[in-house]
């Protein structure tokens, strides 16, 4: 065995390993950014919560009350401005949807159907999906479906423009009714 004369001495030499003060400020900065990520989730929830409140007084209580008592415009002594304004509101089932669709091919609306490709792949295929991407060849896919979609702000606007044109449009094949909902206008400063 051979023998070490002398040991070296690594005093001088900076260690690269954090010091405990470092590691300190990480953990406090970690258990900050922990507190603002609740934070966040409890505002998003608060925010949440207040949508819906919002949406059930412009869309429900106001409108009612103001139908009830056959107002479609009113001012607020301070000022407010409030119309009431009719809004259309689809949800497009997917078992309504063949129908729909058929319903915008036979009366020329086909072009509001939007087409998207969906394809699969797994994990380890992303370099035949670019390939594919450059060569727009699919044939290598097995798993490939084109799925047709409207979107729902313009399916909205389509149906309340053809709901004004035909009083027979066929609302309930879209999902669709029309309410009346409260526009408000702040008063001027």
């Amino acid at each position: 065995m051979a023998q070490v004369d002398t040991i070296p001495d690594y005093s001088e030499v900076e260690s690269s390993s954090p010091k405990t003060s470092e590691l300190e400020e990480i953990g406090k900065l970690i258990e900050l950014a922990n507190v603002y990520n609740e934070e966040i989730e409890e505002l998003e929830e608060k925010l949440k919560e207040a949508k819906a409140k919002h949406r059930r007084l412009i869309e429900g209580d106001i409108p009612e009350i103001m139908n009830k008592v056959k107002m479609k415009k009113f001012t607020t002594t301070d000022g407010y401005e409030v119309t009431l304004k009719p809004v259309v509101r689809s949800n497009l089932s997917e078992a309504k949807k063949p129908k729909a669709f058929e319903w915008l091919k036979e009366n020329g609306h086909e072009a509001m159907i939007k087409k998207m490709l969906i394809i699969s792949i797994a994990p380890g295929q992303e370099k035949e999906m670019q390939k594919l991407l450059k060569m727009k060849s699919m044939q290598k896919f097995a798993d490939r479906k084109m799925e047709g979609k409207v979107n729902t702000n313009s399916l909205n606007a389509f149906i309340k423009r053809e709901k004004e044109k035909d009083a027979k449009f066929p609302m309930s094949l879209f999902g669709a009714t029309e309410i009346d909902q409260a526009k408000i206008k702040a008063p001027k400063k």
